[in-house]
This record gives structure tokens, C-alpha cells and sequence, in this order.
């Protein structure tokens, strides 16, 4: 404790009287004055208001407040506090702290400055107490502690600068990270973390925080000290001075790099997910087209032998089938990556259903199954017809599927307000409860009884449904009560939208007229594809030459200028990239329909061809209708 000179007064008025009350009440802060007995005689409001009551002149000794503590929380006797103390010893004490209990309960840091009063003769009179609410002071200090605490142990690194970007702290966590000492930095430009390729972006941080804006989760790179580089992300805040401008900025730097390191194992992953997809679509389609061409030849010139016909309807069924698998397949990879181009036009509803009918008839009607249909007419939506027919195609086959013979299906298409609602409900193996929000997600299957197991799919059908039906703006639900009570699919369609009608495929019409007589040339390293399409093309009048390479083709082109190619892009020499390119600087190959017939189907497959010079692109198995007309199309370029 530290003394002070004890204040003496002249003989005058008595430390009670109403000068002194009026002296008290002129100082802004809490002062009461007690006698040598230390019988409170005097106390401004602030002291009042500390204390939180209005002490008894004369009553009340040593302090105002009902109840003392000491610093560290032991109870006090008043008759031991400092007034009391100061008093005793005659001797003034200088920021004494103790802890004051008001009569609500609540308690205040406080420091107690009491000097002893004396007069002219040095007689004691008393003493005055200058007290200091420092409430505010300590829950400051413990405030600032516990920041400091938090900051030392942070993982994250927490670091401040000046607006020069000199760093002015450095806290563990920043050590870690980048791997200076505190020491190494402090004084030293912020630059010497930021790689020289990003140096740019420090003036536009401080720009910002110079205009009293935030830098809010900033992914970016910095370099450690031993010069190799990690992912951060980063958040800058402007540090305000005791005068409010703005000073410096304070940094937290997270280290992010094992969430890049996954994010882009993910997609990396992704995209070799996508490649698998692409090349396993290639691959099951190169098969697909000599038996899907051997097929339709054979219907075409009539089919004999020991096999049944029913066989070849089965044959072509299951062609047909494994074709929709694959491009399942591919659908399930555009939608993830949103690159599935609707080609919006308005539609009637009931030219859907009938598309969607003409398609699964035939597995309907070999179930022997039972088809009820409920059509409102007039309905028209705007949307994807080859979509929309996909999706009922989809719901009609798996009610067909699994569902016993001689079942029930049956296909609603009603209005609800502004939408179409289409049902389409079966009396099947019904789907158990904690399956129903599962089977719309990717390869997800509802298990099956082994009747219905040799139906089954890939788990894919369902899922792309889900999308294609989201991206017409729609929505679709399923209800089932359990497994072998059937299943009803709901899809919501909005009516009356107002979308722009999009471009068409490029494929030609199909009323073009067939003509005999055109030469062929078919470039395929598959010898089955190329061999079948050309008896194919033989069968109904047209010259056809085969090539199994790029330089065969160019080759044969040359001495038979063809008026129609179809060419492989995949072949083991050239790529039909390459030979596309060829034929057209040649006089014929200005003139012949150059056309692509490939298992590669994605939309930048389709503008390499473009760019190549062929004239249409069409994915393997190809509709054999549609080749036909391409006979007396004429080429674009010339």
C-alpha cells in the first residue's frame, strides 16, 4: 500500500456539514467521507449507485455496501477494509481492491483510495474515500485474456498487420502452418508468404480493408518456409484503433489442403467414372450394331428355318433392351453433369402416352398383362418429347416387369389445377417402405423375389426418371403399401409453359424418299458391323464396298466414289476424324454424304464430327429406318 500525505483541514466546517455534501456531489465519480469512528457522515449519488443503496448517515460504518470480499473471493469484515485500515493507521492507501456485494446479489470490482483527514492541530477528523468501479476493467482483462488463450491455442493461424502489411503478431497456430518463428516474421512483410504468382492480390486485401470491408473464407495458396505451397482459406478483418480508424488487420488462415487433395481425388475420380461410362457405352454398342443390322435384315427378307419366329422376337427385344441400358448409362453421366440439352416444343400429352405405348406393347402384352388407360384429352405441356417418352417408357416397362403374369396395369393422365398428373399404378411386388426414397438414386435396386430378379436392371432407370422429369420443371413420387401390393408412380408436369422452341435433330426427316442404286462405302474395323451392314444395304439394291482401316477407306473411296460413307471414328490406323478431313479435300468426297456411325455419342463427340466434315452423326446401334432415308440425301458441304 502506498501512503499518502494525510489531507488537513483548517478550522471550519465539520466533515457532516453541507459544504462537504456539496463538494461530494461536484465529483463525477463514487466519494464518501466517514468520521474518526468511521460512521459514514457524507457520500455523493455515484457512491450511492455503486453500492446500490443509500446508506445511514451515522449508522452505517466503514463502507456503504452490505457485504465485503476480498480479491480473491474470502469474505471481508467491514472493520478490516481499507477505510477501516486507512483510519487505524492513520495512513492513506492507494487502489486497494476488494469486491462489493449489493442487496440484489450482484457484485463489483472495486478500488478504494481512503486518506485520513486531519485538522490544523492534526487532530483525525475521518477519511475520504475516492472509489473506482473496475468491474469493467477486470471483465476487460479477462476478456483479453481469454482471447489471447483462445489465439495461443488455435489451430488456425491467426495473424495481424499493419496497413504497410508488416506483421505485428503471430500467434502458434501460424507457426504450424507455415512454419516460421513468431521472432523469423514479426516486423517482416506479409509478402514473404504469398507465392510470386499471386503477389497481386495483397494490394487488392488491403485496398478493402482500408475501406473497412471484410475478406470473408478467400481460398487461395501461400508458400511455408521451407518453400513448399498449401492450401488456405482465408479471412481478413480491419483492426480499429482507441480512436476508431482503422489501424491494421488481423488474418485467420485455415489450412485447406487436405479438402482440396479430396476434392480433387473426387474429381478425378469423377471423371474417370465418366471416361469408364463413355468407353463401356463405346464397347457394348460396336456389338450391338452387327446384331441389331443381322436382325432387321433377316425380318426384312423373311426368316426360315428350324427356330421359332418368337425366338427372333426375343432376340430383338433383348437387343433393343441392352441398347436402352447403355444409354442409361450415359444419361446417368450427363444429368450429373448437367450437359443434357432438352429440346422443348409444345407437346399433347396424348401424343406421349401413345409413343410410350407403341414402345412397351410388346412387353406388355408377352406378360399377358392387363392394360386400363384414362386419358383427359387436350392436355399440352411444354417439354422434350423424346424425354417424356423415355420417362413413361421407363414406369410402363418396370410395371411390366415386375409384376406377375396377368396382372393389372394401369396409366392416368388427369389435370390438377395448372399441372398434368400422370399414374401409372400395378398390382406388382410393391416396394417395402424403407426402399421407397432409395430406389430414385443411382444404381439402387429394391430387392426382388427370384421371379423378378431376371427383370432387373442396373438401378439406373429410376434415377435418371428423377431428373429428366426435375428438369421439365416437374416432380415424381411413388406410393406402395409394402412388398406384393403393388406400386402407383406419380409425375407432375407443369401446363401452359411459355419456352421457346429449340433447334431439331439434324437427322434428316423421315418422309425423304429410298432410292436403289447409291454406292456405299462402310468403314468399320468391326468386320461383323461392316460385313452386316453391308448385306443389309446389298439386300435392297445398293452398291456397298467395305473398309476395315483409314487408309483402306481412303483408299477404296478413291476408286469407287461413293455417294454415301459410313464411317467409324475408332479405327486402328486413322481416326474417322482424320479420314472425314481427307475425303472432303477430294473432289468426290465434296460431294458424298460423309456419316458418322460410332459408339461415341456425347455432345462434344458430335461437334468433332461437325468440325471433321461429316454431315450427320449417329450413335451405334442406328436406327436402320433412318439410314435408309440418308440414300438420297444430298450433302451439306460442297
Amino acid at each position: 500500500m502506498e501512503k499518502r500525505k494525510p489531507t488537513k483541514t483548517q478550522d471550519g466546517p465539520t466533515l457532516g456539514s453541507a459544504l462537504w455534501a456539496q463538494l461530494l456531489q461536484h465529483l463525477q465519480g463514487p466519494v464518501y467521507i466517514c468520521d474518526a469512528k468511521g460512521y459514514i457522515t457524507q457520500f455523493n449519488d455515484a457512491a450511492a449507485a455503486l453500492w446500490g443503496r443509500q446508506p445511514e448517515i451515522g449508522r452505517d460504518r466503514w463502507c456503504g455496501a452490505p457485504r465485503l470480499y476480498q480479491a480473491d473471493g474470502q469474505e471481508l469484515p467491514p472493520d478490516q477494509s481499507p477505510m477501516a485500515f486507512s483510519i487505524r493507521t492513520r495512513q492513506a492507501i492507494h487502489d486497494a481492491e476488494i469486491i462489493i456485494e449489493r442487496p440484489d446479489g450482484s457484485r463489483r470490482q472495486v478500488r478504494l483510495n481512503p486518506n485520513p483527514i486531519f485538522d490544523a492541530s492534526g487532530k483525525l477528523l475521518g477519511a475520504v474515500d475516492q472509489m473506482l468501479d473496475a468491474t469493467a476493467f477486470k471483465e476487460a482483462d479477462q476478456a483479453r485474456a481469454r482471447l489471447a488463450a483462445i489465439i495461443r491455442s488455435s489451430d488456425d493461424a491467426i495473424i495481424s498487420k499493419d496497413l504497410n502489411g508488416i506483421i505485428t503478431s503471430w500467434n502458434q497456430g501460424a507457426e504450424r502452418l507455415f512454419g516460421y518463428e513468431a521472432a523469423e516474421v514479426i516486423g517482416r512483410s506479409i509478402t514473404i508468404l504469398i507465392p510470386p504468382d499471386r503477389l497481386d492480390e495483397e494490394p487488392g486485401v488491403i485496398a478493402r480493408i482500408r475501406l473497412g470491408e471484410s475478406v470473408d473464407h478467400y481460398e487461395t495458396i501461400r508458400v511455408r518456409k521451407d518453400g513448399s505451397l498449401v492450401d488456405i482459406s482465408l479471412t481478413v478483418s480491419p483492426i480499429l484503433g482507441s480512436d476508431g480508424t482503422i489501424i491494421g488487420a488481423s488474418k485467420v488462415a485455415r489450412d485447406i489442403g487436405e479438402r482440396k487433395r479430396t476434392e480433387r481425388a473426387l474429381a478425378e475420380a469423377d471423371r474417370r467414372k465418366d471416361e469408364f461410362i463413355a468407353t463401356l457405352a463405346h464397347e457394348l454398342r460396336n456389338p450391338l450394331a452387327p446384331l441389331k443390322t443381322s436382325l432387321h435384315l433377316i425380318r426384312m427378307t423373311g426368316f426360315s428355318g428350324q427356330v421359332p419366329r418368337s425366338t427372333l422376337e426375343m432376340m430383338e427385344r433383348q437387343v433393343n433392351h441392352l441398347g436402352r441400358l447403355v444409354e442409361d448409362l450415359l444419361d446417368l453421366s450427363r444429368l450429373s453433369h448437367g450437359t443434357i440439352q432438352l429440346k422443348k416444343e409444345k407437346l399433347a400429352l396424348s401424343d406421349v402416352v401413345s409413343d410410350a405405348l407403341e414402345v412397351t406393347s410388346p412387353l406388355i402384352e408377352s406378360k399377358n398383362h392387363h392394360l386400363e388407360l384414362s386419358l383427359l384429352p387436350g392436355l399440352r405441356v411444354i417439354g422434350d418429347r423424346t424425354r417424356l417418352v423415355q420417362v413413361l417408357v421407363n414406369l410402363l416397362n418396370n410395371a411390366a416387369k415386375f409384376t406377375r403374369p396377368r396382372g393389372w396395369i394401369r396409366l392416368v393422365v388427369e389435370r390438377d389445377g395448372n399441372q398434368a398428373r400422370i399414374r401409372c399404378a400395378d398390382n406388382g411386388m410393391g416396394i417395402a417402405p424403407d426402399m421407397q426414397e432409395a430406389v430414385f438414386g443411382m444404381f439402387t435396386r429394391a430387392p426382388q423375389n427370384p421371379d423378378a430378379s431376371r427383370e432387373g436392371g442396373m438401378g439406373i432407370g429410376l434415377s435418371v426418371v428423377k431428373h429428366l422429369v426435375a428438369l421439365h420443371g416437374g416432380s415424381i413420387s411413388l406410393r406402395s403399401e409394402g412388398v406384393g401390393k403393388g406400386t402407383e408412380f406419380t409425375v407432375c408436369l407443369p401446363l401452359d409453359m411459355q419456352v421457346p422452341e429449340q433447334a431439331g435433330s439434324t437427322a434428316p426427316p423421315a418422309s425423304l424418299p429410298t432410292a436403289a442404286g447409291r454406292r456405299i462405302l462402310i468403314v468399320d474395323d468391326n468386320v461383323d458391323a461392316a460385313d452386316s451392314l453391308a448385306v443389309l444395304f446389298r439386300a435392297i439394291g445398293h452398291e456397298v464396298v467395305t473398309a476395315n482401316t483409314g487408309v483402306e477407306a481412303i483408299s477404296k473411296g478413291r476408286q469407287m466414289l461413293p455417294d454415301v460413307v459410313l464411317l467409324d471414328i475408332g479405327l486402328p490406323d486413322l481416326s474417322g476424324h482424320e479420314v472425314a478431313a481427307h475425303m472432303r479435300q477430294q473432289p468426290w468426297g465434296k460431294l458424298a454424304v460423309l456419316v458418322a456411325l460410332t459408339g461415341w455419342g456425347e455432345d462434344r463427340d458430335r461437334k468433332l464430327s461437325m468440325a471433321s466434315g461429316f454431315d450427320h452423326h449417329f450413335v451405334k446401334p442406328v436406327d436402320l429406318d433412318i439410314l435408309e432415308t440418308l440414300m438420297n440425301a444430298p450433302a451439306v458441304r460442297h
